[in-house]
């Protein structure tokens, strides 16, 4: 049984070399009950002996692997390393006193910083349960934002191995704010490419919109055991990426002209969602991705129910020829480091 008003997760900066621990320094609230643990690879021999049951040698594990997913609410400091683990690429830039941009795109692999994730949850006689895990690599992270909800984001992970012996770390834990419903915005029309101190934006307010999902999928290879690695896997390479997404929203014109868009040759359509919450010096606390070439992917059809008319839209990101980027994702923050 654990108490987990005292559960903490941690986060270390880049391994180097891949698999070996580094310094926890991050401290990172959580959602749920991670799914995140080793998962060994457990055999019994096939070989016949005699007795009832198997002997005690013929049990082995030639293989072990980390396996799961840790959800969070996005706030507007403390992600950024998580942003660039996940995506490949990401830089601050200081825009105006204590105010920095960080700007995150997909890098083109194959490999991706690798961290050392620790959870610690409390028993109830007062000890805690420190599981702290190795060379992490993101699979996928996909983003939420629900009809007058929250901003929120799960991480899918792929990791080398775990380990007990490690101390709980003493993190310093700061509160800063979220994103909610009331601080989220879309846009779509002719796309402005974001610069290391401004945001990308779009010309055309997007009306109607209830709720915004992306998902960034980074086709890890996640089976690559070798000899010399002790039934360990070496470091995860990252493929061809995938960036699907999802909007509902009222069937306006608005919705019906994206869906022409779409019909004609399936054309591309521009899209960014915004979030903003707190002030900061200059702008607003934010976090905006950017997407200048979106193309439907299947029909977008309208509810017949007699429910208020609205709309599910599916899309695929690509790379457009004249753009650097396929995607951004750009962050206004107090918090400098990455």
């Amino acid at each position: 049984m654990t108490v987990y008003r005292n559960a903490q997760l941690m986060i270390s900066a880049p391994e180097s070399p891949f698999g070996t621990a580094a310094t926890l320094d991050r401290w990172l609230p959580y959602l749920g009950n991670p799914s995140l643990d080793l998962k060994p690879n457990d055999q019994i021999s096939e070989a016949m002996y005699p007795g009832a049951v198997e002997p005690s040698s013929a049990l082995y594990r030639p293989t072990e692997a980390v396996d799961g997913a840790i959800e969070f609410e996005y706030l507007a400091k403390l992600f950024g390393r998580v942003l660039k683990w996940a995506l490949g690429n990401g830089t601050s830039t200081v825009v105006s006193g204590s105010v920095y941009q960080q700007n995150f795109t997909l890098g083109d692999g194959p490999f991706f910083d690798a961290l050392t994730i620790q959870l610690a949850r409390q028993l109830v006689d007062g000890t805690f349960d420190v599981h702290t895990y190795l060379g992490n690599t993101v699979k996928s992270i996909e983003f939420k934002m629900d009809k007058a909800g929250i901003l929120t984001f799960s991480v899918d992970i792929d990791g080398r191995t775990m380990v007990t012996n490690i101390a709980k770390g003493s993190p310093s834990v700061s509160y800063p704010n979220r994103f909610t419903f009331a601080g989220f915005s879309m846009a779509t029309g002719t796309f402005t490419e974001p610069t290391t101190t401004a945001l990308p934006s779009a010309a055309t307010a997007l009306d109607g919109v209830r709720s915004f999902s992306l998902k960034i999928e980074n086709n890890v290879v996640d089976d690559d055991f070798r000899a010399n690695n002790a039934g360990l896997k070496s470091q995860q390479a990252a493929l061809r990426r995938q960036v699907t997404g999802q909007i509902e929203m009222d069937n306006t014109a608005q919705a019906q002209a994206l869906r022409t868009t779409w019909r004609t040759n399936a054309g591309a359509t521009a899209l960014v969602a915004k979030f903003e919450a707190g002030a900061l010096t200059t702008g607003n606390e934010s976090i905006v991705f950017g997407m200048p070439d979106v193309r439907i992917s299947d029909t977008p059809t309208p509810n017949a129910d007699g429910q208020l008319p609205g709309v599910t839209i599916n899309f695929r990101v690509l790379k457009a020829a004249a753009l650097a980027q396929p995607l951004w994702i750009c962050c206004r923050t107090s918090d400098n480091a990455l």
